[in-house]
């Protein structure tokens, strides 16, 4: 009778451990299934937010550079219309262009054989010299350009953006330019944040066309080449969208990436925050 009893007790005990084992598990399993759930919900309410931002800032950006390109054309056809002006006068013009707009770190009228005429602020100190490189590629194509970057004359990591100028009986000048100092304050900083991360690690960045970083809050990063990231495949191909990505330093960030169409950049916020 004894052992019967223990037979039976033994039994009891495993059948109660083992629905206490199931219910346990599968306590478990419904708390993960529902953390997974939720997190994936979270991951995506921040995906869509950071797109939206995304695309508000790239849109700003577009605008920006149209507003820019408009200023460079005025300023070509003033000149144009206007061949009596003097050297000073042209210095006095290029310098106002640049204080009243604020677009560009500098501005200049380099002439078709490639010498600078004119350049503001005069404190650049080119003046009178000859440009090779890049800017001479530039003046050679006559064609409205943008540049990818590179170091100037100055040392300076720059972007270029010019226009054709031609005198009023169609001869060419050679172009107006507006150069873009990467590596300091200008407009477009202040429009980025380039120097801001916010409370949740979410940043702003800008790709030009050949992959490499224009913008990034790390200034030391800008020049950099990032076309290994996969992200920024699809957006040197003009597309658009958000994911999970690990860049190219290693780093798992959430990111929403948008094609910058008027100058063939790409705009991404970045997340590294919001996964830990």
């Amino acid at each position: 009778m004894k052992i019967l009893f223990n037979r039976k007790f033994k039994l009891t005990t495993l059948l109660i451990s083992l629905i206490s084992a199931s219910v346990l598990l599968t306590t478990i399993i419904l708390l993960f299934a529902s953390y997974q759930s939720e997190r994936k919900s979270l991951i995506d309410a921040h995906l869509s937010l950071s797109y939206s931002k995304s695309e508000k800032i790239s849109d700003s950006v577009n605008s920006l550079f149209k507003s820019m390109r408009i200023s460079l054309q005025e300023t070509t056809n003033f000149l144009s219309n206007n061949p009596e002006m003097t050297d000073k006068e042209i210095q006095e013009q290029l310098e106002l262009l640049r204080n009243n707009s604020s677009y560009f770190n500098s501005l200049s009228w380099v002439d078709e054989t490639g010498t600078v005429r004119n350049i503001a602020p005069i404190s650049v100190g080119l003046k009178g010299q000859t440009i090779t490189g890049i800017t001479r590629d530039v003046i050679d194509s006559k064609t409205p350009t943008l540049t990818p970057p590179y170091k100037g004359p100055t040392g300076r990591i720059v972007v270029l953006m010019s226009e054709p100028f031609f005198d009023s009986k169609g001869k060419y000048r050679g172009i107006i330019g507006g150069s873009i100092y990467l590596q300091e304050r200008n407009v477009l900083n202040e429009i980025l944040g380039n120097d801001m991360v916010d409370q949740t690690g979410s940043y702003y960045y800008v790709v030009g066309p050949v992959g490499k970083l224009l913008f990034h809050p790390d200034v030391k990063r800008i020049g950099e080449d990032v076309t290994e990231n996969p992200m920024l495949v699809k957006l040197l191909k003009g597309k658009s969208g958000k994911q999970y990505v690990v860049n190219t330093k290693g780093v798992p960030m959430l990111a929403a990436y948008n094609f910058i169409p008027e100058i063939g950049w790409g705009g991404s916020t970045a997340n590294t925050g919001f996964l830990y």
